[in-house]
């Protein structure tokens, strides 16, 4: 949590860069990163995955904004496009 709000850096929170940078699926994830940010404001999609990186990984569930979500999105505030290092954050849409 930071500010109140889960956050997710994959310097923090992911396996070691060398086990996965220079990985076929990292240069797509970038370009698709890339294009978020390009294109829609940096919001993403997100799964939330539980388990251990590298180890195993148990349930997968899509971010749903409904009920004690309702009005969140996540946002890419962070992209290092030459390692694939990222950072996404969860925002609460703002009321006017």
């Amino acid at each position: 949590m930071r500010d109140g709000m889960p956050w997710m850096d994959t310097r923090v929170h992911a396996d070691a860069l060398e086990n996965w940078q220079n990985k076929p699926g990292n240069r797509k994830r970038v370009l698709h990163l890339r294009r978020a940010v390009d294109e829609f404001d940096g919001r993403v999609d997100v799964v939330i995955v539980s388990g251990d990186p590298g180890v195993s990984y148990g349930t997968a569930q899509p971010w749903m904004d409904e009920g004690n979500r309702a009005g969140t999105f996540w946002k890419i505030s962070n992209l290092d496009e030459a390692t694939g290092h990222f950072e996404v954050a969860l925002h609460r849409e703002s009321v006017a």
